[in-house]
């Protein structure tokens, strides 16, 4: 039977612990991303007209800031 010592325990450990750390954290940070990311959807449609004229907007874009989705 072998008997490691308590220091030469640490020291396999620490070496293998910093060995992951890099995986570990982009594993982390890509997790965190993706909740990120999963966020509520909504459709929007309809038709974009000009105020003055009254006449379609053709390839209007509509942006739509800090909107509360009604549930």
């Amino acid at each position: 039977m072998r008997h490691f010592s308590m220091k030469a325990f640490l020291q396999i450990h620490r070496t293998t612990i910093q060995g992951y750390l890099p995986y570990f954290i982009l594993f982390l940070l890509t997790f965190l991303a993706s909740l990120a990311q999963a966020q509520d959807k909504v459709t929007l449609s309809g038709r974009v007209f000009d105020n003055t004229t009254q006449q379609p907007l053709p390839g209007a874009t509509v942006v739509v800031w800090e909107a509360a989705m009604a549930r």
